[in-house]
């Protein structure tokens, strides 16, 4: 069974490395346009912007372009999403997206997936594998786009659940709708808890991933997994903060299982074969441990060539005196 696995490994791996041309570009396509399409579906106030049509063709150009320029788009149509609610939420949505844009390109710009498909796993339910994956692939600049991309979705999803307040023309001064709304984002404490949770992942997977130990990445996602959920369990106890278990046990359950595939993909090793080497030149001692990788031989092609062989037959005539 592992070894027919490890044979599909290698053949995903061989078909990446010969058609990577191609494949990244679909990718990217086929990213870029569930972001749209979710986001449209979430806060999808400006009509013009709701056609299938125009988030294909969006996602079109994204798939030519690198990754953060799906990440300006999503801003831009998030943006537009917001105008057409009111002038109030777009000033907002501008505001929050200008700092953590700079603050992303400042510090992760390597790490634009995290923080597109971090609204995407909190819309389909698993947002918790962002940080295990990030922990696992990247370094602790990947917390800086996870919690981003959780303040992303939790705006997205206050604009959806206060349509009616937000769009209201009352005499309400501008102004002041602007302090309510930032007052009510900024005090979400569920926010607050899911952003630390998040962080707090990242750094502990990553840390831990790295250690000299046998299954360190399994140490690590666990670790990780149990640090995500007491965090929210703990959390359930302030008031006015409440926490759906079921969701969070399933959702992390989920992400463990994700993890544990990244993990297949990209560190595979067998413990049970490690080697430690010791040697020295002029200036240090070194100790090293190596531990090889579980891998599969590419099974060989053998083609053998049958040539037909045709049989001469040769007539001899006597000749009868």
């Amino acid at each position: 069974m592992m070894a027919t696995l490890f044979e599909f490994r290698g053949l995903i791996k061989r078909f990446y490395a010969k058609y990577d041309i191609y494949v990244k570009p679909v990718l990217k396509f086929m990213l870029a346009l569930i972001n749209f399409l979710l986001m449209n579906w979430k806060v999808g106030f400006m009509q013009q912007l709701r056609s299938p049509l125009i988030a294909v063709v969006l996602a079109l150009i994204c798939a030519f372009l690198p990754l953060n320029a799906t990440i300006v788009f999503a801003g831009v149509i998030l943006i537009a999403h917001a105008f057409a609610l009111s002038l109030e939420a777009c000033v907002v949505t501008a505001g929050l997206l200008a700092v953590m844009y700079l603050l992303y390109f400042r510090i992760s710009s390597k790490c634009g997936i995290l923080l597109i498909i971090t609204p995407i796993c909190f819309m389909i339910g698993i947002p918790y594998v962002v940080p295990l994956a990030g922990g696992l692939l990247m370094g602790p600049a990947a917390a800086v786009p996870t919690g981003c991309g959780a303040v992303i979705y939790y705006l997205m999803s206050y604009m959806s659940q206060n349509t009616t307040s937000l769009g209201t023309r009352e005499l309400e001064d501008g102004a002041t709708k602007v302090v309510s709304l930032v007052e009510s984002l900024m005090g979400n404490k569920e926010m607050y808890i899911c952003i630390l949770g998040m962080i707090l992942t990242v750094l502990a997977v990553y840390f831990i991933r790295r250690l000299s130990v046998d299954h360190s990445w399994e140490i690590a996602i666990g670790v990780g997994t149990v640090t995500n959920v007491v965090l929210h369990l703990a959390g359930a106890l302030l008031p006015g903060v409440t926490v759906d278990i079921v969701k969070l046990l399933i959702g992390s359950a989920v992400s463990v299982a994700a993890a544990f595939v990244i993990k297949f993909f990209c560190f595979s090793v067998d413990y049970t074969r490690t080697e430690r080497v010791q040697f020295e030149d002029d200036e240090y001692y070194y100790y090293v441990k190596a531990v090889p990788k579980n891998m599969i031989a590419e099974p060989k092609k053998t083609v053998k060539k049958i040539v037909s062989q045709k049989k001469h037959t040769r007539t001899v005539k006597r000749i009868e005196s």
